[in-house]
């Protein structure tokens, strides 16, 4: 077994468990001073003991959250309320809203319906005026229509 391979399992060999790479460890100088170092780190991390919090550590965490629900924003709007994002928003509302409004193939653009509003009272006005020559237009209802004039010629 080489060392690179034996590197896998010294932790193992460290805390006194028997592991495929003890032969190597036991005759490679370099891997049995890793072993003695695994072994040292050990013994000063069971000695270690975690300080204890102050006692008012719960009630000034307490008030530090209470501060920061403070100053955070609230719901799902509360992002408004910060004069950047709420300017932002309204700015890209309004070019929204313009946009839609000259849109030439919009149905809610205004340009277009005053183009139809225009055409209707346009085409009223030329029927007031060619009133006579619409009257006589029912003798084109009497006429055959193309369909039936493309049977007959076939």
């Amino acid at each position: 077994m080489d060392c690179k391979t034996a590197r896998e399992y010294l932790l193992e060999q460290a805390e006194g468990k028997s592991t495929p790479a003890g032969e190597h460890v036991s005759s490679c100088a370099s891997c049995t001073k890793e072993v003695e170092s695994l072994r040292a780190t050990l013994a000063m991390l069971d000695e270690w003991k975690a300080p204890e919090p102050s006692p008012y550590f719960d009630q000034r965490l307490q008030v530090r959250l209470r501060e920061q629900r403070q100053k955070a924003p609230a719901g799902i709007f509360g992002w408004l309320r910060r004069p950047a994002f709420a300017v932002g928003f309204a700015a890209l509302l309004v070019a929204g809203v313009a946009l839609f409004r000259a849109a030439p193939n919009g149905h809610q653009g205004t340009a277009l319906a005053t183009v139809h509003r225009a055409s209707a009272v346009a085409d009223l006005q030329s029927l007031d005026k060619n009133e006579d020559l619409y009257a006589n237009f029912d003798l084109l209802d009497d006429l055959p229509s193309p369909d039936a004039q493309q049977q007959v010629e076939q």
